[in-house]
């Protein structure tokens, strides 16, 4: 029999206190009977419950948070920490007119919100990394939203373990040129030939549509989520894949056939 985890038996005493005072189970000096709950009473069940929930949170696999490694969200109008690889990025203010107005007149006169803009609405992969850093295992979240298309088919997502324009993963959220043709997918391009890792179907992704995309790649586990707000965007998906083609290169993101902007791309490992 496997020992028992410190929290989980930190748990399992807590709730065996929790239930003597709710009346179910004996206590030492018998069956704890018709007690009029007391403050007192009240007081000690919120402190199991405390006890019971901070015991929880050290059980499951939920990722612990990781030294950070990277973060950019392009305030400082600076893109020098990345790679144009193809495409037309730039650093652009994200805050419409009235968006600045509201800060300007709430006493920020920078009213900055910078974000990294991929203007090039042709057909064609686009795609940009941070220079400089190969990552093995990592986990990363990043904003984006598409702007426009000259097409239906559309992609926003991006790129890991990149090891140059022929070789790496790629985690996107595409539409196709017919309806239903709309899909959350890895990928993975060995030599410039294609390899469909994994997908679930998705909504159409039209224009307005803001994603949060989340990326764990831990050896040959890939796992990776996107959170949709937007006109008739689904609203999360999760994929999960294991792969040992690549342990470790560039990250970065990536356009196909549309302008999108990206904001707040955050790197720990």
């Amino acid at each position: 029999t496997p020992p028992i985890d410190p929290p989980v038996f930190t748990f399992l005493y807590a709730f065996r206190h929790f239930l003597m005072l709710l009346d179910i189970l004996p206590s030492s000096g018998g069956w704890v009977r018709g007690e009029q709950k007391t403050m007192k009473r009240m007081t000690e069940l919120l402190a199991l419950l405390a006890v019971m929930s901070y015991s929880l949170m050290g059980t499951g696999h939920a990722a612990q948070p990781g030294t950070l490694l990277f973060s950019d969200d392009f305030d400082d109008g600076a893109d020098d920490g990345w790679v144009k690889a193809h495409g037309d990025w730039y650093v652009a203010n994200g805050l419409n007119y009235l968006e600045r107005l509201t800060k300007v007149l709430k006493g920020d006169r920078q009213a900055k919100n910078g974000v990294y803009r991929q203007g090039d609405s042709n057909l064609g992969t686009k795609i940009t990394y941070i220079a400089g850093a190969r990552y093995g295992d990592f986990d990363a979240t990043v904003e984006a939203e598409v702007l426009s298309s000259q097409t239906r088919e559309r992609e926003l997502g991006m790129v890991f373990r990149y090891q140059d324009p022929q070789n790496y993963y790629h985690l996107r959220w595409y539409s196709g040129h017919t309806q239903g043709d709309d899909h959350f997918q890895i990928l993975r391009y060995t030599n410039g030939e294609v390899v469909l890792l994994t997908q679930v179907d998705m909504d159409y992704m039209p224009s307005g549509t803001k994603l949060v995309f989340k990326l764990s790649a831990k050896g040959s586990q890939l796992d990776a989520k996107v959170l949709a707000k937007g006109k008739g965007a689904a609203s999360s998906r999760w994929l999960t894949v294991t792969d040992s083609a690549y342990s470790s290169g560039f990250l970065g993101l990536t356009t196909y056939a549309d302008e999108g902007v990206f904001d707040n791309v955050r790197v720990a490992g």
